[in-house]
C-alpha cells in the first residue's frame, strides 16, 4: 500500500512538473518527432516522443535525470499512448501506462514496480497481460536514448 502510494504521488508530482514546464519560457524537455514510412506500401507513421527531465545535484556535480517519458505513434486507424514514469533517485521504472487504439477498439494497461524493479500489481481489461518485462526492457531503451541526447 505504501509504495503504491509513492507511485501515485510520483506521477501526480511529475504531471504538475510538465504542466509548469510547458508554461516556462525555457522547457526542460527534449520532444523528438519521427515521420516514417516502414514500408513502401505501408501507410506513414508519426510518432512523437517526449523526454522529461530536471537537474539533480549530487556532491560535486549536476546531472539531468529522466523522470518521464510519453510516446506517442498513429498511423491509419491505429493510435498508441504510452508513458513511463522513473524513481526520483534513479532511472528505475516504477509505473508505466499503455493505451492502444485500433478500428475504435481500445485498450489499456497498467504496471507499477517496487524497489527491485519486480511488478508488484498488473491491470488491464484486456485478455493477455504480463509481467512488465516489455516495459522494463522499453524503458531502458528509452533511458538510454536519453543519455546519448543529452551528453555534452
Amino acid at each position: 500500500a505504501e509504495r503504491m502510494k509513492f507511485i501515485r504521488e510520483t506521477y501526480a508530482q511529475a504531471k504538475q512538473k510538465i504542466e509548469l514546464d510547458k508554461q516556462a519560457g525555457l522547457p526542460r524537455n527534449i520532444q523528438v518527432t519521427i515521420h516514417d514510412q516502414r514500408f513502401e506500401v505501408s501507410p506513414p507513421v508519426t510518432r512523437e516522443i517526449n523526454y522529461y527531465f530536471e537537474d539533480v545535484m549530487g556532491q560535486d556535480t549536476s546531472e539531468k535525470h529522466c523522470y518521464f517519458v510519453s510516446d506517442h505513434t498513429s498511423f491509419m486507424g491505429f493510435d498508441r499512448y504510452c508513458e513511463y514514469l522513473f524513481d526520483t533517485k534513479s532511472h528505475d521504472l516504477i509505473f508505466s501506462y499503455d493505451r492502444g487504439c485500433e478500428e475504435g477498439e481500445e485498450r489499456e494497461w497498467r504496471y507499477y514496480f517496487n524497489e527491485n524493479r519486480k511488478c508488484i500489481e498488473a491491470k488491464s481489461e484486456a485478455e493477455e497481460i504480463g509481467d512488465g518485462l516489455s516495459e522494463k526492457m522499453a524503458a531502458k531503451d528509452y533511458v538510454d536514448t536519453f543519455r546519448k541526447l543529452i551528453c555534452e
